[in-house]
This record gives C-alpha cells, sequence and structure tokens, in this order.
C-alpha cells in the first residue's frame, strides 16, 4: 500500500507558509493561528488510518458477453478488519473491458461488506483472465492518498459482434454427398417413415387416432427430416493492431454472422482457425458453441493450406484478411477445393481499406467461386447478401 500527499497537499503547505510570512511582516497573530490550522489538517491527513490492507475484494463478472455490449458488474468490498474504514474508491480493470469504479461514501463497519454495480462496455474479442482492482482512500480532507493495487482471478468470454443474415451467397441445396451429409433424422419433415407411442413432449396434431384407437394407447406419426448439407468455414487473417474494428475483426465478425445463419437453417457446421494453440477444426453444434471458439480465434501469419481437411466435400466458406501469408495462400487453397468439386464462397476483407499493409485485392480464383469484399466501415450484412 502506497500513501501520497496529493496536489491539494502542496497547496496547503503553501499556504500555511505564506501564512507564517504574512504574520511575520505584519505582525499578527491570527495570521499565525490559520497557518497552524491549515499546518494541522495536512498533518491529521499524513497520518489519518485508512487501513486498506484490511479491504478484501469480491468482484462478479458474466461468463460470456458480445463485443461492444454494455453489461452489469458487480464489484463488492469487504472489511476483514475490527476497526470501521474511512470512505474509499475501487477501480475495477479487467483486459479487454472498460474500467469499472465503484465509491463508498460512508464509512465501512467491522466486517461488514458493501459494493455496488456498474455498468461497463466490452472493448474487445477473446478469452480474457485476471484483472486487478485499485482501492483508494483520501480520507478525511482529501489532502493524502493511500492507493493499494490486487490482482483478482477471475475469466470473462467476450465474443465476436454478429449481425443478423437473411441469406448467404453460397449454394446450400443438399445433393448426394457421400459421407459429408447428415444422415436423414427422424423429425417434421415432409415424408411419412412410420408410427410409433407417444413419448412426452410430442406435437398433438401428430398424433395417429386410428392407431391410437386400435392400440389402446396414443401412437404418434413420425417424419423424416431432409438431410442437410454440411458446411466448413475458414477464418485467417492478420491484424496490424489490436483495434476492435480491424480489419481481422470485421472478417471474424461476418464469419460468426454466416456461422449463424447456416446453422439456423440445420446445416452440421465445422469451423477451422488459428487460436494461441495453432490450427484448430471444431464441429459446432449451437449458437454458443460457434461464438465462444470464434472468441478464442487469433491472427496468425500461416497459409490457409494448414486448415485443411483432407477428402473433405462440404462446402466450403472462406473468410480471410487480404494481407500477409493467409492472403497470400487464398487463390491456391481455394483452386484446390474447387478443383474437388466443392461449393465455395471466399469472402476477402481489403486490409487497404483499413490503412493496414496489405496485398493488391485480387479474384482469388476464376470460374465457379462467389466472392465479396469487405471494406472498412462497410455493413456487414449487404456486402454478404446473396
Amino acid at each position: 500500500m502506497s500513501k501520497r500527499p496529493t496536489r491539494r497537499a502542496a497547496v496547503l503547505v503553501g499556504v500555511a507558509v505564506l501564512l507564517v510570512l504574512a504574520g511575520s511582516t505584519a505582525q499578527a497573530g491570527w495570521l499565525f493561528v490559520l497557518a497552524a490550522g491549515v499546518a494541522g489538517l495536512v498533518v491529521v491527513s499524513l497520518f489519518w488510518p485508512h487501513r486498506l490492507k484490511s479491504v478484501s475484494v469480491r468482484r462478479t463478472l458474466p461468463a460470456t458477453v458480445q463485443a461492444g455490449e454494455t453489461f452489469s458488474e458487480r464489484i463488492d468490498l469487504i472489511n476483514t478488519s475490527r476497526r470501521s474504514l474511512s470512505p474509499l474508491r475501487a477501480k475495477d480493470e479487467v483486459p479487454g473491458i472498460a474500467p469499472g469504479e465503484v465509491s463508498l461514501l460512508q464509512q465501512l463497519g467491522p466486517g461488514a461488506t458493501a459494493g455496488g454495480s456498474v455498468r461497463i462496455e466490452a472493448l474487445r474479442r477473446g478469452v480474457h483472465e485476471g484483472g486487478s482492482v485499485t482501492l483508494r482512500s483520501g480520507a478525511p480532507f482529501g489532502i493524502v492518498m493511500s492507493r493499494r493495487k490486487l490482482e483478482l482471478p477471475g475469466r470473462i468470454v467476450v465474443t465476436p459482434r454478429t449481425v443478423r443474415l437473411r441469406s448467404f451467397p453460397l449454394d446450400l441445396v443438399s445433393t448426394s454427398y457421400g459421407g459429408e451429409e447428415e444422415a436423414l433424422r427422424i423429425g417434421v419433415g415432409d415424408e411419412f417413415l412410420g408410427v410409433r407411442p407417444y413419448r412426452t413432449g410430442d406435437p398433438r396434431r401428430a398424433v395417429h387416432w386410428r392407431s391410437t384407437a386400435r392400440a389402446g394407447q396414443l401412437i404418434v406419426r413420425e417424419f423424416q427430416e431432409p438431410s442437410r448439407l454440411s458446411v466448413e468455414i475458414v477464418v485467417a487473417g492478420l491484424a496490424p493492431s489490436e483495434k476492435a474494428d480491424s480489419s481481422f475483426e470485421t472478417v471474424v465478425s461476418a464469419a460468426a454472422s454466416a456461422a449463424l445463419y447456416m446453422i439456423s437453417l440445420g446445416h452440421p457446421l465445422t469451423l477451422a482457425f488459428f487460436d494461441a494453440e495453432g490450427p484448430q477444426r471444431r464441429q459446432v453444434l449451437s449458437e454458443r458453441t460457434i461464438l465462444e471458439a470464434l472468441a478464442t480465434a487469433v491472427p496468425a501469419d500461416r497459409r490457409l493450406d494448414e486448415l485443411t481437411s483432407e477428402g473433405s466435400r462440404s462446402a466450403l466458406a472462406v473468410f480471410v484478411t487480404s494481407s500477409g501469408a493467409p492472403g497470400e495462400s487464398l487463390a491456391s487453397f481455394v483452386g484446390a477445393a474447387q478443383r474437388s468439386g466443392r461449393r465455395i464462397t471466399a469472402v476477402l476483407a481489403d486490409s487497404a481499406s483499413w490503412d493496414e499493409a496489405g496485398a493488391p485485392l485480387q479474384r482469388p480464383a476464376p470460374h465457379g467461386v462467389t466472392t465479396r469484399c469487405l471494406k472498412k466501415d462497410e455493413e456487414i450484412a449487404a456486402c454478404l447478401a446473396a
């Protein structure tokens, strides 16, 4: 814990000196009394016990938030001593999150807990751990300030920003692709599959009344859902800065938006990207797993070929920045996928429009590849419209 005089202390000391000089010149005793009073304020503040070492902090954060989202954080201060504590402030700092501050304007009694909730903003996508809380107290006059910094454990996942898509320029109509399609599933499709006993949760309209009458128990009809074409989404690129609106962050946001759209249509989905440990391929089954997976994606100056799955026949959507090895390897990567008969869409962020170093923007492959170009401040939904 450190204790330092503030500017107010320096001003008061100067005032006390001036009063002493004026009193000596004018031979006025009341000026000496004023000087002593001012000096007394400084001395009392220097020796006033703030006892910040007796404060423990409890911080409550949500497990997951979206980049740019404003959310509530709870900060509680606990007095672990047997004496009351002076009014104090607590400033919380978590990587990727805007600072939050709580002020206690009254004394904190022995063993008491007090605090409050603050609204803060998630600034940067990623998995952020740790953080610190800085305690400050300037009681009783704000002349001397005590500070104590506490490192706190904690983890918060900031997922990519997403936009709602109504379409995407990739042919998702299922055809007879061998093992890449999901098998026919029992559900609510159009083709009648058979009947079975009623199970809790079955819709009432599915009851087959004739079979029910014969069997003496509820019997329902089953239908098979059409198979859905599987989709692979590849995300890669460089980010010269950690700004929330860099070309790489825009690419991740576009990929997350497309993934949410495709999984909402029931398509089996695989994500391929680089994280801190290297190339990753993950099958995702829900919106949450999509967002949490892409929260871990990091920029890497590595070729897209490292994310290739040998023999894959799923539809392919590539999201990449034009700068570095990812952008340079896009043409060969897409060309190889095209030769295997895969349906392909390439979404390329023009790094130059973000004032980032990047190769001249080129069409990644000739015929048969749908291409979209993202530029700074362009609406993702408009760019990705089919």
